[in-house]
C-alpha cells in the first residue's frame, strides 16, 4: 500500500534538485524546489528517502523515521561535512534521521582543526572549502568558536597569501583579510562588464567571474608538504542561477533538467536579462543544452541590446544558429563579436566556441587557433573561465580550485 511523502523546503533553503529513492534505491521521481516550495509525492513505503543532488556534485541522503514530513533546511545539509554521522533533529513529534554525504572525505577533527589541513589529501580540502563556503557570504559569522577577524585593505593593493600569491581584481575591489586561515574576503560591486580575478606567484592564474558577483572568497592552503591549493568561491546576486551553473559546470544534467521551468521563466520574463544578465545568461545555456527553442530569440535580442559587453550573449546566439538550418555567415558573425569582446565569462561558453568552430571548418580554422592562443593553460574544471600562465618548476605543485559559493 502506497504512502505519501512531504516535502517541503524552509524559507532559506536555495533551490535544489533531488531524487524520491525507495528502499531498495530505485528512483521514483526526479525533482528540484525552491525556497519555500512543497511537493508530494506517493511513495510504496515509510522506509523510502530523499537524496539531494547537491550543485557541487555531492549527494546527501534524508531519511524519515515516521511520518514521511520533510522540512529541509541549509543547517541540515551542512551537518553533511561529517561523513557517516547520524543525526536525529527533533520538530515536535517527528524526528528525522539524517546520513551525512557517503562521499564526503572529511573527518570531523578536521573541521575544528584548521592547522591538519596540512595533513590531508587534496580531495580532502577541496571537500572542506566546498561544506564550508557559504561560511564567507556573511562576514559576521563565528568561525568554530573563534571570531572571524578581517583587516581591510584597499582596492588598488595588491592581497598577499600564504606560498606568496598576490591577489587582484579588475576593476579595482576592497578586500577584507583573515589574518588567522590565509584567506582574502571580497564584496563587490555588481557590474554590467564581467571582473578578472588574477592570482600571480609561482604560478599565475586569471580567472573571469560574472559582474553578478556579490562575494568571493581565494585562500591558499599548503597540502602535505609540496602542494599549494588555491581556492577560489564566488557567489552571484541569485542563488538560484549558481545553483543551475554548479550543475552545468558537474555536468548534471539530470539534476539540471529539473530547473528548466526556472529557466524558461528566466528567459521569458517582461524585463529578461535588463537587471541580472548572468542569471539569464545561465538559463540560456541550460536550454540550449536540454531544450532550445524560440523562447530563446527575444530574450537574446535583449541582451544584445542592453548588455553588449559579455561575450556569453554572442556564443549562445551563434550556438542557437546551428540548430535547424545553420546560416554559416551569421554564426560567424556572432562569434566575431564575441572575439571583439573578450573570453566568455563561463567555461560551458567555451565548450561551445570550440564545437561550433570545429564545425566551421576552414571559416572557424582562424578563429580556433586564435582561441588556442589566448587560453593556453584551461583549467576545464573551474565554472569561470580560469587560465593557468607562468608555471615555474620547483618542488611545489601549484593547483586551482575553483567553484560556486553555495547558500547550503
Amino acid at each position: 500500500m502506497s504512502e505519501l511523502m512531504n516535502i517541503r523546503f524552509d524559507l532559506d533553503m536555495p533551490m535544489t534538485a533531488f531524487e524520491v529513492v525507495t528502499p531498495k534505491h530505485g528512483t521514483i521521481e526526479h525533482c528540484a524546489l525552491a525556497a519555500g516550495e512543497e511537493k508530494i509525492v506517493e511513495v510504496p513505503s515509510s522506509d523510502s528517502f530523499i537524496r539531494l543532488r547537491l550543485p557541487t556534485g555531492r549527494t546527501v541522503n534524508l531519511r524519515h523515521a515516521g511520518d514521511l514530513q520533510y522540512l529541509i533546511t541549509p543547517n541540515l545539509i551542512r551537518r553533511s561535512a561529517t561523513p557517516n554521522a547520524v543525526h536525529s533533529i527533533e520538530r515536535g513529534v517527528s524526528a528525522f534521521e539524517y546520513y551525512g554525504s557517503r562521499d564526503s572525505l572529511i573527518r570531523p577533527d578536521a573541521i575544528t582543526q584548521l592547522s591538519r589541513l596540512r595533513q590531508l589529501s587534496i580531495a580532502q580540502v577541496e571537500a572542506y572549502n566546498t561544506m564550508r563556503s557559504v561560511e564567507v557570504l556573511d562576514p559576521l559569522r563565528l568561525r568554530y568558536g573563534r571570531l572571524y577577524r578581517r583587516s581591510q585593505i584597499s582596492g588598488d593593493v595588491e592581497t598577499k597569501l600564504p606560498g606568496d600569491f598576490n591577489v587582484r581584481w579588475k576593476p579595482a575591489v576592497l578586500g577584507m583579510v583573515d589574518e588567522d586561515i590565509d584567506e582574502v574576503y571580497f564584496t563587490p560591486e555588481a557590474q554590467d562588464k564581467p571582473y578578472e580575478l588574477t592570482i600571480d606567484g609561482r604560478r599565475r592564474f586569471q580567472i573571469r567571474i560574472p559582474g553578478s558577483v556579490k562575494s568571493a572568497f581565494v585562500r591558499s592552503d599548503l597540502v602535505g608538504t609540496n602542494h599549494y591549493l588555491i581556492s577560489v568561491r564566488v557567489g552571484t546576486v541569485s542563488s538560484d542561477a549558481d545553483a543551475v551553473g554548479g550543475y552545468i559546470a558537474q555536468s548534471d544534467y539530470v539534476s539540471a533538467r529539473t530547473l528548466l521551468d526556472w529557466a524558461r521563466l528566466a528567459v521569458s520574463g517582461p524585463h529578461s536579462g535588463e537587471t541580472d544578465p548572468y542569471s539569464t545568461i545561465l538559463a540560456l545555456y541550460l536550454l540550449l543544452r536540454l531544450e532550445p527553442s524560440s523562447l530563446m530569440q527575444d530574450s537574446l535580442k535583449a541582451l544584445e541590446r542592453c548588455h553588449p559587453d559579455i561575450p556569453d550573449i554572442y556564443i549562445i546566439a551563434a550556438a542557437h544558429c546551428t540548430l535547424g538550418r545553420p546560416r554559416r555567415a551569421k554564426i560567424l558573425n556572432y562569434i566575431k563579436q564575441s572575439f571583439d569582446v573578450g573570453l566568455p565569462v563561463y567555461t560551458e561558453g567555451l565548450h561551445w566556441l570550440t564545437q561550433m568552430l570545429r564545425m566551421l571548418g576552414e571559416n572557424g580554422e582562424r578563429y580556433l587557433d586564435r582561441l588556442g592562443q589566448e587560453t593556453q593553460g584551461v583549467v576545464w574544471s573551474s565554472p569561470f573561465t580560469a587560465l593557468a600562465y607562468d608555471f615555474d618548476e620547483g618542488d611545489r605543485i601549484i593547483s586551482l580550485d575553483v567553484a560556486y559559493a553555495l547558500e547550503l
